[in-house]
């Protein structure tokens, strides 16, 4: 995405209220306004405004409204206004401050100062981009180190775009997102809560200690888990590695059938979300849930824990697995001798939870629900259920036909 159709995306559909090119001052020309202590020689209305500066040096002041600013060549200094505005430095050594509101500034060309400003009234939280899309090569990204493309000096930027290239950024708690271009890209946070977007070729993302999402993007990428409770996103055929929180680790969508996506979901208590494509599911230690898709409107899935084994469009192994959740359709789910959480979601659904205390939930649709050895609670939910409580003392809530169960 080129920077000038970020700016599209930010400001909507831009209602022109003035254009300007070349050497141009508005009628308080008497009292121009400063930027970056200069008088203003291009100077845009109260409106949305497009202005263009010249082949020289020249100092572009927005004002208010939805402003797009181009300083073509020369060493620039543009200042923003009221509003969200798009500055685009071009050639030279440019200054750009965006003002109040949140802004997307792409520099160009040469060394420039970039200062991302405050929110003002579009919102609590700063939302300032800075884009580096027309770069065709890999950049290099440090932001705890102060290192940008170009030699520019970055400061109050909280979004990251990058280009097509293979770049490698390392953000802090400063940065609220990245997104990657279309390279094979590196990104990994050192602090804070940032979102890491891939783009469409192999990406390696890397959470921080204070929980991230990742999301991988079309590419086959590698995601990895920090230290707090991180969101994992990618499609079939990548590798996910979980960290010591507690995870949500999603495979996205049905493309790629017969590719093995890898999950490790490490040692904390995991959400694993995923679609029966042949996947190796290693929940690590915790308490650990996988929830199975469907993406066919008739087949459900087939799950023993005791076994390791799921099946349905395509055949996984689990490991270290404690709890399902089945799909929208007709499934057959079987425990372990450890305690399990059993929920059949939609359909008709057969659920046995062997061993151990479980809770099983037989959730929409008509059931048939086991529970094998241990104390168990079994909920029919809705349609006609039988619940068959085995040994132990067992509750049977919600179920139709009943047998062996004490309350």
């Amino acid at each position: 995405m080129r920077s000038r159709e970020l700016a599209r995306r930010a400001s909507g559909v831009l209602a022109v209220g003035l254009i300007v090119s070349g050497s141009w001052l508005a009628a308080s020309a008497a009292d121009p306004p400063l930027c970056f202590g200069q008088a203003a020689t291009i100077v845009g209305t109260s409106g949305d405004d497009e202005l263009i500066g010249t082949p020289g040096a020249d100092v572009i002041v927005g004002l208010g409204g939805f402003d797009t600013i181009d300083g073509l060549a020369g060493s620039d200094r543009i200042c923003g206004g009221g509003d969200v505005d798009a500055m685009f430095g071009g050639l030279g050594l440019d200054r750009m401050n965006g003002g109040v509101g949140n802004d997307l500034f792409t520099g160009g060309p040469g060394a420039d100062r970039i200062i991302g400003g405050s929110p003002g009234s579009a919102g609590l939280n700063p939302e300032n981009a800075i884009s580096y899309v027309e770069k065709a090569a890999g950049q290099v990204i440090d932001v705890a180190a102060g290192q940008w493309p170009d030699g520019d000096t970055v400061r109050q930027i909280q979004v990251i775009y990058t280009g097509e290239g293979d770049d490698s950024v390392v953000v802090d708690q400063t940065i609220r997102e990245v997104s990657l271009g279309g390279g094979e890209d590196f990104a990994r946070v050192t602090a804070g809560r940032a979102l890491l977007s891939g783009g469409n070729q192999n990406d390696r993302l890397v959470a921080g200690p204070d929980g991230n999402g990742l999301g991988g993007g079309a590419g086959f990428d590698e995601l990895i888990g920090g230290a707090g409770d991180d969101t994992l996103l990618g499609t079939h055929g990548s590798e996910f590695f979980g960290g010591a929180g507690d995870d949500e680790l999603t495979v996205d969508g049905d493309e790629n059938p017969g590719l093995v996506t890898s999950l490790r979901a490490g040692p904390g208590d995991d959400l694993i979300v995923n679609s029966l494509l042949d996947d190796h599911i290693d929940a690590g230690d915790g308490v650990d849930l996988v929830r199975h898709l469907s993406f066919t409107t008739t087949l459900g899935v087939n799950v023993d824990l005791a076994q390791g084994t799921a099946s349905g469009w395509g055949s996984d192994t689990l490991v270290s697995v404690e709890n399902i959740i089945g799909s929208l359709n007709a499934d057959i789910i079987k425990g372990s001798n450890l305690p399990n959480y059993l929920s059949g979601s939609d359909g008709a659904d057969t659920i046995v939870g062997r061993g151990a205390p479980d809770r099983i939930f037989g959730d929409n649709g008509n059931d048939e629900l086991g529970g094998g050895g241990g104390d168990d609670l079994i909920n029919g939910g809705g349609g006609t259920d039988s619940a068959d409580g085995g040994t132990g003392t067992d509750a049977c809530p919600m179920s139709e036909v009943v047998t062996d169960c004490e309350s």
